[in-house]
């Protein structure tokens, strides 16, 4: 599973919640871009499924 690179996060202006992994969830970056790892869309996913039933 794919994480948010560590050089990406020392220099980020905000960022969010860990997930389930233990890594940031999502970054906001200077350029004001937000990255998701792709655990926290994983986690997103089977979470709306587990809603929706």
């Amino acid at each position: 599973m794919q994480s948010i690179p560590q050089e990406k996060i020392a220099s980020a202006i905000a960022i969010g919640p860990n997930d389930s992994s233990g890594k940031p969830a999502w970054i906001r970056t200077e350029d004001g871009t937000i990255l998701m790892s792709q655990q926290a869309v994983k986690d997103a996913t089977v979470l709306s499924a587990k809603i929706k039933r």
